[in-house]
C-alpha cells in the first residue's frame, strides 16, 4: 500500500505573518472485493477432525446479497462415536470489508447458523484465499465465478478428509461427463488411499450422474462404484468457478459415512488422450499434507517430469520435528 505524506499550511487572513503547518498521511482506500460472485472454499485438516464448507456469494459494494453453501464435518453421538454431518443453507445476505491490518472479512448470514465470518487476504480484486472461520484456522480459496455451465469432459478429481473412524482418506481419479448429466464409466476410475477402512487401491466407476447446474453454479455428483471393489459410493456437491474448475464437498446420502472435500480440475479435450509425453519435460510445484509419526506433516516441492520416466527435483517438509532451518532436499 502506498502512502504519501503531505504538508498543510494555514495563513492568517488578518495577519499574512502569521501561519501554522502540519504534515498529514494520506493514506489510500484498502482494496476490496469487485462486485460479483464468488466461490469460496475451507479446508481443515485431514483424519477426525476433517472439515469442509464451500460455496458461493453474490458481492455487491459491500453487501452480500445471497449464494448458499455446503458444510460437511464430523460430531459425535451419545456413545461420542463419529458422525457425519452434512448441511446445504441458503445464504440470505451479509457484508464484507477490508480491516485496518489489510485483511478481508465477509460476514455471511446463513438461514441454519446466523452469522459465520471469514478472515482472509486478497491477491486481487477478484481473487484471494480464506485463512479462517470464527477464528478457527484452515485452507481455503476464494475465486471469481465466471461460468456456470454444465460439466462436461473429462475432470480429474482430488479428495481427501477423514473416513468413518476418523482416519485420513484420500481419493484421487478421472471423471468422464460424457452425456448430459451423465458420467460413463469409460475411462472414469478412482484411486483410494484408506487403510484404516481397508479400502485401497484403483476402483473402477459405473454410470453415475452429474445434475444440472442450479442458479448459482451448483450441482450434485453421485459415484457408483464398480467391480468388487468394497468402495461405497459417493455423493458430492460442487459449486463451479470457471469451465475447469469445481470445488467439492462430500453431502448426505452415501455409505462411506466420512468427511471430504476437494476439487474437479478439467481436462479438456485430453481425457483419455494423455501419454508419458505430455508432461515429459514439464515442472510442477507441488504441496501435500498429511500426517507421520510426529502428527501433521506439510511437503512442498517443485518436480520435474524428465526423459525414459525419471523424476527429480527439490521439496521441504515440516512436521515440527526439526530444531534449525531446513536446506532443500534433492530427490
Amino acid at each position: 500500500m502506498l502512502f504519501r505524506s503531505v504538508t498543510v499550511t494555514a495563513t492568517s487572513v488578518t495577519d499574512s505573518t502569521k501561519s501554522v503547518s502540519t504534515s498529514i498521511v494520506i493514506t489510500p482506500a484498502a482494496p476490496t472485493l469487485a462486485n460479483g460472485t464468488y466461490v469460496f472454499q475451507l479446508s481443515g485438516p485431514a483424519g477426525s477432525t476433517a472439515s469442509f464448507i464451500t460455496g458461493v456469494f453474490i458481492a455487491d459494494n459491500g453487501s452480500i446479497t445471497g449464494g448458499e453453501q455446503d458444510v460437511a464435518n464430523f460430531t459425535t453421538d451419545s456413545n461420542d462415536d463419529l458422525i457425519p454431518f452434512n448441511q446445504f443453507s441458503k445464504i440470505t445476505g451479509g457484508d464484507y470489508a477490508t480491516k485496518p491490518d489489510g485483511n478481508l472479512q465477509i460476514s455471511i448470514n446463513v438461514a441454519q447458523y446466523g452469522t459465520e465470518t471469514l478472515n482472509g487476504v486478497l491477491a486481487s480484486p477478484a481473487q484471494g484465499f480464506v485463512a479462517d472461520l470464527y477464528g478457527s484456522v484452515g485452507n481455503g480459496t476464494l475465486a471469481v465465478q465466471t461460468a456456470t455451465a454444465a460439466p462436461s469432459g473429462g475432470y480429474a478429481i482430488s479428495l481427501y478428509g477423514g473416513d468413518k473412524y476418523g482416519q485420513t482418506a484420500r481419493i484421487g481419479g478421472v471423471l468422464n461427463v460424457d452425456s448430459p448429466g451423465g458420467i460413463s464409466g469409460a475411462g472414469s476410475i478412482l484411486d483410494v488411499v484408506d487403510p484404516e477402512a481397508y479400502l485401497g487401491g484403483t476402483d473402477s466407476l459405473v454410470a453415475s450422474t452429474v445434475s444440472a447446474p442450479d442458479a448459482f453454479g451448483r450441482v450434485t455428483v453421485q459415484l457408483l462404484s464398480g467391480g468388487t471393489s468394497l468402495f461405497p459410493s459417493l455423493y458430492l456437491a460442487g459449486y463451479i468457478v470457471d469451465f475447469s474448475h469445481i470445488e467439492l464437498a462430500e453431502t448426505a446420502g452415501d455409505n462411506y459415512l466420512g468427511v471430504l472435500g476437494g476439487m474437479a480440475l478439467g481436462q479438456g479435450g485430453s481425457t483419455g488422450q494423455f501419454t508419458a509425453s505430455s508432461v515429459m519435460g514439464s515442472s510442477f510445484v507441488f504441496g501435500v499434507p498429511g500426517v507421520d509419526t510426529h502428527g501433521t506433516l506439510q511437503v512442498a516441492g517443485a518436480f520435474t517430469f524428465n526423459t525414459g520416466g525419471a523424476v527429480g527435483g527439490m521439496l521441504n517438509w515440516n512436521d515440527q520435528s526439526g530444531k534449525t532451518a531446513q536446506s532443500p532436499i534433492p530427490f
